[in-house]
Order: structure tokens, then sequence, then C-alpha cells
């Protein structure tokens, strides 16, 4: 029985040793289950340093950038900018970068701060200077233009900027030589641009030269040019050519059969811009015509006829005198303005013709230039049968007068006539040619024809020039 009791108090001893390791190996997986879900807390370090990195000028209308630096272990905050003088520069910014236009002239200052701690901040002064120079015009009509100069330095950009005024259409070109403007030149720096932005460098120190023009027979009209860069500049114009002439002009007969005729000299191949104006709603038709007469004959050109628009252009195919009607548009007065303008230099318009309803005398004036052996001019006006013609002509020297019934029969009335003056009566009614031809050097005069009645005026001219 006593053994008994031994056996079983041993039992219990071992069991209650083993429930203790169990419970203790437990206790010390828990441990190890609390170790895992332990949570680590960063620390915050807010912006306590800035700095801010980029050019302290730019010129007005111009951007800069800016780019503003913290502290590397920042990791809370952001980064704010702003500017103490609107006036003279804005700004436009994204986070670490800031972008400066330059508005006027004067000193700024651009902040980057801290959105935690404005009292975190950098800062940069800011100098905006107007390197520029502006120049404002009016060109007149087309094949005018005007050349501006300045000089550049070399590796330094610059920027050129025409703007058209009111109606205008402008064209702009740089070239660094003044007589050099065309597409294929190795001059040119750009060529025929529309109005706006040109940038270039220069890569060498040099003077650029800009010409600005109308770009069509509708280019009349103002402009501004301006030139910027980094260092002072100053633009000067260079050269000026306005190649146009006008007259003015009145009618104050109540007719509309009243007309006069103005002339001028025109270059093969070039084109002319006719234009008019008139005053209030005064209103004239105008004409054009030419005669090309050489050795094998003559050609004539009718440009355009009775237009009462404000302008139209012409290009002739052969050197010849153009001749401008102008007449009212009804029975009443009319004051107008004529111009005619060219690419190319031209001597400028002349009266050739004044007639009104009450005239019993015409005069045309001409010109007839030297080193042309044998240059002539044809007129021709109406005659009606029975009535007596009077011409007239007076000159410096060596100019003969035939009149005849047709421009290839000249010798009818009379031919090669130099006493200055020859009446005629012819027996049918028709056109009566007068030829002046000069014999030798140079001669400018004019012609007078003259009736008792109302002359219907000397109509159409012939031209030619043989050398």
């Amino acid at each position: 029985m006593k053994k008994t009791y031994k056996w079983i108090t041993a039992l219990l001893c071992v069991v209650a040793m083993v429930f203790c390791f169990t419970s203790c190996k437990q206790h010390d997986d828990d441990d190890d289950d609390d170790d895992d879900d332990e949570v680590v807390v960063e620390t915050k370090v807010s912006i306590s340093s800035l700095s801010i990195t980029g050019s302290d000028f730019v010129p007005v209308g111009k951007m800069i950038s800016l780019t503003a630096s913290k502290n590397d272990s920042a990791n809370t905050g952001s980064i704010l900018w702003s500017v103490s003088d609107d006036s003279v520069a804005s700004i436009f910014y994204t986070e670490d970068k800031c972008i400066v236009t330059g508005v006027s002239e004067g000193e700024t200052v651009v902040y980057a701060y801290s959105s935690e701690n404005a009292s975190v901040y950098a800062k940069q002064k800011i100098t905006v200077q107007d390197y520029s120079s502006e120049k404002e015009g009016t060109l007149t009509g087309y094949g005018d233009y005007v050349i501006y100069k300045f000089n550049a330095d070399s590796d330094e950009p610059y920027s050129i900027t025409l703007t058209d005024g009111s109606g205008a259409d402008m064209r702009f070109s740089a070239s660094l030589s003044s007589s050099s403007f065309s597409k294929s030149s190795d001059d040119t720096l750009f060529y025929d641009e529309a109005s706006g932005t040109k940038t270039f460098t220069p890569t060498k120190s040099s003077t650029v030269y800009v010409k600005v023009t109308p770009y069509d027979s509708d280019g009349t009209g103002s402009y501004t040019l301006k030139v910027s860069g980094k260092t002072q500049i100053k633009l000067e114009q260079d050269s000026i050519k306005i190649y146009s002439a006008t007259l003015q002009g009145t009618f104050t007969r109540k007719d509309e059969d009243d007309y006069k005729v103005y002339s001028f000299y025109a270059e093969e191949k070039e084109t002319y811009k006719i234009s008019w104006t008139c005053k209030d709603d005064e209103a004239v038709k105008v004409s054009a015509k030419g005669t090309y007469y050489g050795w094998t004959g003559s050609t004539n050109y009718d440009y355009f006829s009775d237009e009462m628009y404000s302008s139209k252009t012409i290009t002739p195919e052969r050197s010849q005198y153009i001749f401008i009607t102008v007449k009212p548009s009804d029975a009443s007065n009319a004051s107008f303005s004529l111009t005619v303008s060219c690419t190319s230099s031209i001597d400028g318009i002349s009266l050739l013709l004044d007639k009104s309803v009450t005239n019993k005398i015409l005069t045309l004036n001409f010109t007839l230039p030297e080193n042309h052996y044998y240059t002539y001019r044809t007129e021709k006006f109406y005659a009606t049968a029975g009535r007596t013609y009077t011409i007239n002509w007076n000159n410096t020297s060596n100019v003969s007068v035939s009149a005849g019934t047709s421009s290839s029969s000249l010798t009818d009335y009379f031919s090669e006539n130099t006493s200055g003056s020859y009446s005629i009566t012819p027996d049918t009614s028709g056109y009566v040619y007068v030829r002046l031809t000069n014999t030798g050097g140079s001669n400018t005069g004019s012609v007078t024809l003259s009736a008792t009645y109302k002359l219907d005026g000397l109509v159409y001219t012939y031209y030619a020039a043989f050398d």
C-alpha cells in the first residue's frame, strides 16, 4: 500500500513538471509575437534652410528661371514663392522652380519660403533693365522701304519685333549687309518675315541692318520696330527710300465730261501701284493706258478703265509712258490725291492734260529724253470737218512736228515742221495724229492745241525711244 502511494506521488510530480514547462514555452511565444507587431514612428523634419540659384538680371519682356533648394533631411512642407514688387517683375512657380518675367525697369526681390514657417526663406535680388530700342514710322505705298541698323555683340541673343499699325501689313528682313537683303545671301539673318518677333545670336560682333517694307499693294500704313538684348542698344535709321510720287487735283465744273490726264515713265516688268483718295463723299473714276511704239509697230495696253476703288497695280511688259485719266464720277465737284508707287525709282507724275467742257485751248507738256536719237511721241485728237485747229509748240531745240490722218500716215497735213505753229482744216471728221520728234539732244516743252469752240481733247498718246 505504501509502495502504491509513492508511485502515485511520483507520477503527479512528473505531470506537474511537464505542465510548468509547457506554460513557460507558451509565454515565450507570446512575447515573440509582441515583438513582431511593434510600429516604428518616423521623425518629422521641417524645412530649416533654403537657397536660390539663377540669374539676378532679366530684360523687360523676357524671362529667367530660378531654382530653390532645401535642406536634405526636410520631409514636410512645400516651397512657396513671392515677389516684392510685381510692377517690376511677375512670377509663375511650381514647387522648387520659379519663372520671373521682366515687366518694367527697376529692382525687386523674389522670395522662396517654407509653407509651414514663413520665417524660413531665401531671397534673390532681381534687376530689370529695358535694353531695347524702338522706332515708329509710316510707309506710304508698295515699293517703299526703310532700313535701320544697330551694333550687336558676338554670342549675345537679340530679338527684333515688328508690330503693324492699324490696317497695315508689313514685312521685315535682317542682314549683316546694308545692300544684301535676299533669301540666298550668306549675310541674311532672316528674310521677308511677317510682323512678329525673330531671335538670333550673331557669331561675331557686327552691325545688323533691319529692312521694313509693305507686303503688297495694300501695305500702306504705320509700324513699330523694337530691338532687345542684354546690353544697351541704339537703333538708328540707316536709309529710307520712298519710291512714290503724288499730285492733287480738283474738279470744279459740274460736268461728267471733265477729265485730267497724268503721265509717268514705267520700266518694263516693274510693278506699279496707282492709288487715289477723295475728300468726304466725293469720288472719281480712274483709267490707265500705255503704248509701246517700236520698230515693228505699236502695242497698246489697256490696264484698267473707270475704276472707282482706291488702288490698282500694273506691271508693264515693255518700258513705256503710262497715262492716267481721272474724271468725276458724276456731275459734281471732286477733290482727289493721286499717287504712283513702285519698287524702283520713279521720276514723278506730271499733269499732261487738264480739260473742262469750257476749255478752248488744250496744252500738252512733253519731255523727250536726250541720248535717244529720233525719240518721238504721238498724240491724237478728234477734229470736226470744216473747223480750223491751230497747233503750237515750244521747246529748247531740235523738235519737229508732223500731223496726219493716221499714226502711220503723218504727212497728210504737214511733215517735220519746225516753225512752231501750224493750222489745219480737215475736210472730213476724224482723228488727227500729231507727232513730236526729237532730232537730237534733250527737249522739254509743250504743245498747244487751240480752236474757237469746245475741244474733245488729246485722248491717246504713243511714245517710243530708240537708242
